[in-house]
């Protein structure tokens, strides 16, 4: 049985060599770069933001990322978006994938969240279903993003 967990400090190097099989299009992050480890840092101390780990072997296998949002509609409760969701690819299949997304869905719980959220980029029929097998509906809503200049 996996354990999942909130990600330690110590884990910065296994967390972005996980987000490297993210997608094709994730940049290299150098995790002794001053400025990443402050911002995992800045992270880490954030109340409503979660980095899930998935541990098995000794090694960070899977993890998640959920973000819980104060709110004031239905009845005052919060909702949580839930972001990269990835599984190291020699452990893909192993259910290392849902540990870590249910593990998110019960730090959502925990804050009195009434949804999880989730967009994918991914066109996989793999990967829609791997999130419809973990009770996410494709069908209840629709998503859009639009990309802001970083300068």
């Amino acid at each position: 049985m996996p354990t999942a967990r909130s990600i330690h400090e110590d884990e910065l190097d296994e967390l972005l060599a996980l987000y490297e099989m993210l997608s094709t299009s994730n940049e290299s992050l150098d995790p002794v770069d001053p400025a990443v480890r402050e911002e995992f840092e800045t992270m880490l101390a954030e109340d409503s933001l979660t980095i899930v780990a998935v541990e098995h072997d000794d090694r960070v296998v899977a993890t998640c990322m959920v973000s819980v949002t104060r709110n004031l509609t239905h009845d005052v409760r919060p909702w949580a978006v839930m972001e990269n969701v990835v599984t190291h690819e020699a452990y893909r299949g192993q259910g290392f994938g849902t540990a870590a997304v249910e593990h998110g869905f019960d730090v959502a719980d925990a804050a009195g969240c009434y949804k999880v959220m989730l967009l994918t980029g991914r066109e996989s029929d793999a990967v829609h279903q791997f999130y419809e097998d973990c009770g996410f509906d494709r069908e209840e809503k629709t998503g859009y993003v639009r990309y802001l200049d970083p300068s």
